[in-house]
């Protein structure tokens, strides 16, 4: 059929299939965003809109 794969290109692209796969899993190179209320609820008013004083 098409023959062997030399080594180097088999270890390369099981490497870029692990580091990829922890990317996708944990994102090392994006800063962590806000922390978000859990689902059905808006959090505290304080926090949501802040007093305006004069």
């Amino acid at each position: 059929m098409w023959g062997r794969l030399p080594l180097p290109q088999v270890a390369l692209a099981v490497a870029l299939g692990v580091v990829s796969g922890l990317y996708i899993y944990r994102p090392m190179f994006q800063p962590p965003g806000p922390e978000q209320p859990p689902d059905g609820t808006a959090g505290s008013p304080a926090v949501a809109a802040p007093e305006k004083r004069p």
